[in-house]
């Protein structure tokens, strides 16, 4: 951590954002398919090294009507896995601001 914010003193605050595990997985059907995503932030008080505030979150699937099938979930590139993924990442960053932050 000494060389991040030593690369950074002008700043006030750091803000560091660890992915911890994404994944795609089955649901309780076993056939349809959502995607997992859990991530560390901190918030760092730069001139200080003092932690502001930190924590996990995560955002787990759920089955829904409608959740994908695996063929429909590799279908495109992989269009779905790539959406779902993005959706799960920004659920996880909007509870980072809102409940980690408090912003």
């Amino acid at each position: 951590m000494g060389k991040i914010i030593s690369a950074l003193k002008p700043a006030r605050f750091i803000v560091d954002v660890k992915r911890i595990k994404w994944k795609v997985s089955y649901l309780t059907d076993l056939t349809r398919y959502g995607a997992a995503y859990v991530a560390k932030a901190c918030l760092i008080k730069a001139g200080f090294r003092k932690f502001i505030a930190q924590g996990f979150c995560s955002h787990r699937p759920t089955y829904a009507d409608g959740a994908p099938a695996y063929d429909e979930l590799v279908a495109n590139g992989a269009a779905l896995v790539k959406e779902a993924l993005a959706v799960a990442g920004a659920a996880c960053l909007e509870k980072i601001e809102t409940k980690i932050f408090k912003l």
